[in-house]
């Protein structure tokens, strides 16, 4: 199925230097790329995605903050009564 995207000209100028490198077309080059990405689990959800409600507010620099981060800490210890 024909598809497209645009690309940055410096993603053009390496899929192009690739594809010349290993003499594939552009397309060939780009599909390859692909079956790699998603071979590696790029279509995986990473650990902070995961755990995304559990980071909320834990980079805050307030008291709020720094309470969320003192509660996430027991939680991730188990330890919820200290």
């Amino acid at each position: 199925m024909p598809t497209s995207i645009r690309l940055d000209p410096v993603l053009e100028r390496r899929i192009d230097a690739y594809a010349r490198a290993h003499n594939k077309s552009k397309s060939e080059a780009m599909k390859e790329a692909l079956n790699a990405y998603f071979a590696a689990g790029g279509d995986n959800p990473t650990a902070y995605e995961l755990g995304t409600d559990l980071f909320e507010g834990a980079g805050d620099k307030t008291r709020a903050g720094r309470l969320h981060k003192t509660a996430l800490g027991k939680r991730l210890s188990g330890n919820r009564s200290a």
